[in-house]
């Protein structure tokens, strides 16, 4: 799933609304983006679905 759209018209607050089941990445963040140094033992360790 993505979700695109043009700056400022809610994507990220429509993807935090919906994260209570999934889970959420910020690509600008560079905590997120060490979460993926090894992106397959991520994914592994994960079953639902990601937003990014």
């Amino acid at each position: 799933m993505a979700i695109l759209g043009p700056r400022q018209v809610g994507k990220t607050t429509l993807a935090k609304d919906l994260s209570h089941d999934y889970i959420y990445l910020d690509m600008e963040n560079p905590r997120d983006v060490a979460k993926l140094q090894d992106v397959y033992t991520f994914l592994e360790k994960r079953n639902p679905p990601i937003f990014k």
